[in-house]
């Protein structure tokens, strides 16, 4: 039997490019709020995303009840009501690595998670899909030319802007 470990530091490509996303906006239900960020907060986050093979980074932001009012009221794929979906969660995919970690992060919810009681049903998925990246749009360089971030914060020059535009949502 091989070792799994050394098959996958060997599953090239093994560099830091962005190859898709895993874009979530989650509500909880009323009532449950605080119970839903500790689940997240103290283990959804990991155990759901981060331990996965292929995804390199994840941040999550919330979007107040103030901000989502200013979102525009046109029918969206993304949120209906226009105004749900307050947690936005956003995770990284390592080039060349997305089927696998869509697989993985399948799995692990499906298999693994959810059957031991590791899932939380006191919210709605008011959007979750696995995205490939096609193209990134940059602004002017200004003072900062765009570059890889640092796994660690630096006191230096920051890049002020940049979006990766547009996504397209994976095939089923």
């Amino acid at each position: 039997m091989t070792d799994p470990y050394v098959e996958i530091a060997h599953h090239l490509p093994n560099e830091v490019r962005v190859g898709g996303a895993l874009i979530t906006l989650v509500e909880p239900h009323a009532g449950f709020e605080s119970a839903y960020n500790r689940w997240y907060e103290d283990d959804h986050f990991y155990s759901g995303a981060m331990a996965g093979p292929w995804i390199f980074s994840g941040r999550r932001f919330v979007a107040p009840r103030d901000l989502r009012s200013q979102r525009p009221s046109l029918p969206s794929p993304l949120a209906d009501p226009p105004d749900s979906g307050c947690y936005i969660s956003l995770y990284w995919i390592t080039k060349g690595q997305e089927e696998a970690a869509e697989r993985w992060g399948f799995h692990a919810m499906a298999d693994a998670l959810a059957p031991r009681g590791r899932g939380f049903v006191e919210r709605t998925h008011t959007y979750t899909a696995f995205h490939r990246f096609q193209a990134a749009f940059f602004r002017d360089q200004g003072p900062c030319a765009p570059k890889p971030a640092s796994p660690t914060r630096s006191q230096g020059c920051t890049p002020r802007s940049s979006t990766l535009t547009p996504w397209r949502s994976s095939p089923s």
